[in-house]
């Protein structure tokens, strides 16, 4: 007596499909830091840091001098608008990146966020707020998949 089950073949192609429909692609992880960008740039005009704890405080001579310029003398990273719009996305082998494009805001990026020359205000990490988006972003086919 013996019992014999075939389909080896229909398994296989039925565990292709579901691998196919949970692969992320790469123009997929691209949008999603894009999307991770947009929310560090938004957090940062807000005077957060990654945690979403406020920035420290202006100095008053430094607001002072912001607020004579017309800009708002909160300490969000703003004298130019240059430092925030150079924070780009680019896709890389398995992954995608967000970085700076310019060497000056690279150097400028740095000195805030470890507080070089001036007041630490770590506004370049994801956060556990970006953390869970991109959890759930990169979940959702497999879910759908499963």
């Amino acid at each position: 007596m013996s019992i014999t089950i075939t389909g080896d073949k229909m398994v296989r192609n039925h565990l292709n499909r579901i691998e196919k429909a949970i692969s992320i692609t790469p123009k997929r992880l691209v949008k999603i830091a894009g999307e991770a960008r947009n929310m560090i740039r938004d957090r940062t005009n807000k005077a957060q840091s990654f945690t979403g704890s406020p920035f420290k405080t202006l100095n008053q001579v430094y607001a002072d001098r912001k607020a004579k310029k017309g800009k708002q003398p909160i300490p969000n990273l703003h004298w130019s608008g240059n430092l925030l719009n150079s924070m780009q996305v680019k896709g890389i082998k398995d992954g995608a990146e967000i970085y700076f494009n310019t060497a000056e805001s690279k150097v400028i990026a740095e000195a805030h966020h470890f507080g070089k020359g001036q007041p630490r205000r770590s506004f370049f990490k994801l956060g556990k707020k970006i953390r869970e988006y991109i959890f759930k972003e990169v979940h959702k086919p497999i879910k759908k998949a499963v």
